[in-house]
């Protein structure tokens, strides 16, 4: 199987963590949560999580766009 597109449902301790790396490694990643609010909570994670990459894998700055540009948000 050759996947190109990951959903994850849920942005909580668990699924940030797998929508952001899955997003990091390439893949268009759709985060479904049940509504805005839990979803702003999720993109603020994601920036900590982005910073924790620089920090620890020495992540580039183009990686890190990429992977923000790999995420989507919804709620319906």
């Amino acid at each position: 199987m050759n996947f190109k597109n990951v959903t994850v449902a849920g942005s909580g301790v668990l699924g940030y963590q797998i929508a952001f790396q899955t997003a990091f490694h390439g893949f268009k990643v759709s985060v479904y949560d049940i509504n805005d609010e839990v979803l702003a909570k999720a993109k603020a994670k994601f920036f900590e999580l982005s910073e924790c990459y620089k920090r620890d894998i020495n992540a580039t700055q183009e990686q890190l766009d990429n992977t923000f540009n790999n995420l989507s948000y919804y709620s319906n």
